[in-house]
C-alpha cells in the first residue's frame, strides 16, 4: 500500500498483486518523488526479522483500517484486473519464477491447495491470491487493467494539478514472460480449462461481482 504525497495531498495506492502495481508504483515515485509504506527488500530478509506477516504495499484493507484512522488519506485507488488472468498469472509465477509448484500440478489441483490454507494462511504467497476485495479499500477509485492506464494518469494530473505535467503513458514493468525469457526460462502459457473457470469464479466471487467481470470467462462487464 504505497503512500505518496502529490501537492500536498496523501494518496494511498492500494496495490493489488499481479495488477500492473510495480509499474504503477515506479510511475509515481519518478512524478512524485520516495513512496512511503513500501519495502523493496522485504523476502531478502530471514522470515524471522520480517515485521509483518506481507510485505507493507500488498497490505490487505482491514489492516489499513487498523493502522489509519478514517479521513486519514486525501485519496485512494487501486488497479484491478480479471480474476482469472490474476490468478494464472500469481500461478505461474510461483510455478515458474518462485519454484513453490512443481512442473506436473494443475492450475485446479493448486488452487484447492491454496484455498484449503485460506483461513489459517490468508497472507499466503505476499497477497498474491487474496481477492482484490480483500486489498482494495472501500471507496477506493478503481480502474481495470483491460481499460488500459490512461484513466490513471488523468486522475492523477487532477491531483496534482496543471503545474505538475505527467507523461501519458506508465510504461509496462516486470513482465511475466519478459522476465522469463530474460532469465533463459521457457514460456509455458496456462490456458484453464472449464473446471478451473469454475474454481476461480468461486473462490473469487467478491471479485467479479465488486469489479465487474463476467463469472463465466473472467471479462470485463461493459460498466
Amino acid at each position: 500500500m504505497p503512500i505518496v504525497s502529490i501537492a500536498g495531498k496523501k494518496v494511498y495506492f492500494a496495490h493489488v498483486p499481479k495488477c500492473a502495481g510495480t509499474a504503477i508504483e515506479l510511475y509515481l515515485e519518478k512524478q512524485f518523488g520516495p513512496l512511503a509504506f513500501r519495502d523493496g527488500q522485504f523476502y531478502r530478509r530471514p522470515q524471522r526479522r520480517r515485521w509483518t506477516r506481507s510485505s507493507p504495499q500488498h497490505v490487505d484493507a482491514e489492516a489499513i483500517s487498523v493502522l489509519f484512522p478514517d479521513g486519514f488519506f486525501d485519496a485512494s485507488f487501486a488497479v484491478v484486473r480479471s480474476p482469472v488472468a490474476r490468478i494464472v498469472s500469481a500461478f505461474r509465477f510461483q510455478r515458474d519464477i518462485e519454484g513453490t509448484v512443481g512442473a506436473d500440478v494443475s492450475l485446479a489441483g493448486w488452487l484447492e491447495k491454496v484455498h484449503r490454507k485460506r483461513n489459517t494462511s490468508p497472507w499466503q504467497f505476499d497477497n498474491h491470491t487474496r481477492t482484490m476485495d480483500e486489498i482494495v479499500p472501500q471507496g477506493a477509485r478503481c480502474f481495470r487493467l483491460e481499460d488500459g492506464l490512461d484513466a490513471v494518469v488523468a486522475w492523477l494530473q487532477d491531483l496534482a494539478g496543471p503545474g505538475h505535467d505527467l507523461p501519458l503513458q506508465i510504461e509496462p514493468r516486470n513482465v511475466l514472460d519478459k522476465r522469463l525469457e530474460f532469465e533463459g526460462k521457457p514460456v509455458r502459457p496456462v490456458v484453464p480449462n472449464q473446471e478451473e473457470l469454475a474454481l476461480i469464479a468461486k473462490h473469487y466471487a467478491a471479485d467479479y461481482t465488486r469489479f465487474g467481470y463476467d463469472t463465466a470467462t473472467g471479462r470485463p462487464l461493459a460498466l
